[in-house]
């Protein structure tokens, strides 16, 4: 299949078409036994990230991040994981994050990371491992976003290193720029500070 002749639209509907079988292979890896071996030794609440495993289908890559938080979470929910796909599409690498629903709901342009690298002044080389340590901070940033004001025909979602912009189509959003916090104007600041408060009440709820 060749990604660059699709639309959006379509590769979206190509990833949820292939969910099936991305989720066995997923089940698979995680059910590793080298993996229960390592976690059973952690402490009660020590966050123990895995090597990401990459496999691919139909020309998009798929990355798995297994994680676990901590003996007590494994004993009680198993292994953890964050799931994103990545493709090259007119030229640049694009990355979609898989939400828990196995629906790719927010789709990230190159421009995106390329912000991401410059204002966070991150090492530019390997973009695949960046985004692999981006997602796994920040893969429950897309259960949820934020109109406000101006903002009501955008998307602004405080990430844990800064915010993002972007766009929201039917059912998905595209981020399209990534700004540190110190960049915000002042109306910004306000909506970055009440949207941090409710993204870590998410956490500690989902935690529960």
């Amino acid at each position: 299949m060749y990604v660059d002749t699709m639309t959006i639209e379509q590769i979206k509907k190509e990833i949820e078409s292939v969910m099936k079988n991305v989720c066995r292979k997923c089940a698979d890896i995680l059910g590793n036994k080298n993996y229960k071996r390592v976690c059973l030794k952690l402490d009660a609440e020590e966050r123990h990230v895995f090597k990401r495993v990459d496999f691919s289908h139909n020309g998009i890559k798929y990355h798995i991040i297994p994680f676990v938080d901590g003996k007590h979470d494994y004993k009680k929910r198993g292994m953890n994981s964050v799931l994103f796909a990545t493709f090259i599409w007119k030229g640049g690498l694009w990355a979609v994050l898989i939400a828990d629903n196995l629906k790719p709901r927010s789709f990230y342009t190159p421009h995106f990371f390329d912000r991401f690298i410059e204002r966070n002044k991150v090492a530019a080389d390997g973009t695949l491992d960046i985004m692999t340590s981006f997602f796994i901070k920040n893969s429950i940033s897309t259960f949820d976003d934020y109109k406000h004001g101006d903002y009501k025909d955008s998307v602004f979602v405080a990430f844990e290193d800064g915010v993002g912009f972007g766009t929201k189509f039917d059912g998905y959003v595209v981020f399209k720029t990534f700004v540190s916090e110190k960049m915000l104007f002042e109306n910004q600041q306000k909506i970055y500070d009440d949207y941090s408060w409710k993204r870590e009440l998410y956490i500690l709820n989902k935690a529960v």
